[in-house]
Formats: structure tokens, C-alpha cells, sequence
């Protein structure tokens, strides 16, 4: 696991193999134990959080 330290506004790249253009993971804020967080990444990248996943009531799907 890697535990990185960001301030608001900064961001980590995530660069997928065989894809283009990295998924950009930006802090918006964070205070009081929590973090804001903005994902900018291509349509069909499915960003979920972990307790949705495997529920039946939120099917995983690209967007679009």
C-alpha cells in the first residue's frame, strides 16, 4: 500500500496501461478527519466507492 500526504488542491495521477491520459485524483478540502475528493478521468473508468461495491441496488456500470 502506498499512503501519500496532499493539501487541498493538490493531486495524485493514476496512469492505467494502455490508456492515454492518467486518472487525476484531486484533494478539493480537507479538515476535521475527512477529505474532499474530485475524480477526472475518461467516461468509461468506473469510480465506486468501496462499500457500493458488490450491491445489488447500484450495479456498476460506465457512464454515458
Amino acid at each position: 500500500m502506498l499512503a501519500l500526504t496532499r493539501r487541498n488542491n493538490e493531486s495524485v495521477l493514476l496512469w492505467i496501461p494502455g490508456r492515454d491520459n492518467p486518472v487525476v485524483v484531486q484533494v478539493m478540502t480537507a479538515k476535521d478527519g475527512s477529505a474532499r475528493l474530485s475524480f477526472d478521468a475518461d467516461r468509461d473508468i468506473i469510480i465506486l466507492r468501496e462499500e457500493l461495491d458488490g450491491n445489488p441496488e447500484y450495479p456498476i456500470r460506465p457512464a454515458g
